[in-house]
């Protein structure tokens, strides 16, 4: 048991360590270095992090059944993880250097919610779980004056 404990406690240790690695290279690192250190890192972490994988993969099967192969699963739980990766390496770059913009944020539409606005009548907008949308929120209440 007090192995265990040791494991996890060094687990813990190396995340924190990790973390403090990839702030500092948010502060001194150009967003495309940053990113492509960063890939590398979620790359590396990914495969050493086979139980997440595996969940990854065994929730698509759920989701998907047998409409696709292994291969297909494994990729796009690989893709998606990147993807969850790489939103968080932009809310940290973000953090990291304020004023120094990880991504040029593009809402397609403008003029219908600008349209709506000026209708006086409120907006309710629904967005998908997917890429920063949290980001959005706030952008959308500048942009809005709200």
């Amino acid at each position: 048991m007090a192995a265990r404990g040791l494991f996890s406690d060094l687990r813990r240790r190396a995340v924190g360590f990790g973390l403090s690695c990839v702030w500092g290279l948010a502060r001194i690192c150009p967003w495309p270095v940053f990113r492509a250190l960063t890939g590398i890192v979620y790359g590396a972490f990914y495969f050493l992090a086979r139980r997440l994988s595996r969940g990854a993969v065994e929730s698509l099967t759920i989701a998907f059944g047998p409409s696709l192969s292994l291969s297909e699963k494994k990729r796009l739980a690989r893709r998606s993880f990147f993807n969850l990766a790489f939103g968080f390496s932009r809310f940290l770059y973000s953090f990291a250097r304020p004023g120094h913009a990880a991504f040029e944020p593009v809402i397609e539409g403008w003029e219908r919610l600008t349209q709506a606005q000026t209708r006086g009548r409120g907006i309710v907008i629904a967005v998908a779980h997917f890429g920063p949308f949290v980001w959005m929120i706030h952008l959308l209440a500048e942009r809005l004056g709200r």
